[in-house]
């Protein structure tokens, strides 16, 4: 991968990372993000919702900078990944 395409995959993986967890900010704020709040060792209330956007945003990342033949196994096992943690997360 030659740099001005690692740099550009760099500022999207970036770009979606952001993007992710101000969807699940919004996600929190409404009746829809009580499943995914916790509270911390401290007391403090917590949102378990950054990880499965974190995992959306790295399989998008993932899938823009696979090879063409690999894509599609890079979006499967992200999916996986990013449904199993979440279902620990909830369960």
């Amino acid at each position: 991968m030659d740099g001005p395409r690692r740099a550009a995959l760099t500022l999207s993986g970036a770009a979606l990372a952001r993007a992710a967890l101000a969807g699940a900010a919004a996600l929190d704020a409404r009746r829809a993000g009580v499943p995914w709040r916790r509270m911390n060792f401290a007391g403090r209330p917590v949102t378990l919702l950054g990880g499965p956007a974190l995992a959306a945003s790295a399989t998008a990342t993932a899938v823009l900078g696979a090879p063409a033949g690999t894509r599609t196994a890079a979006a499967v096992v992200g999916a996986v990944s990013g449904l199993v943690g979440g279902y620990d997360d909830l369960a």
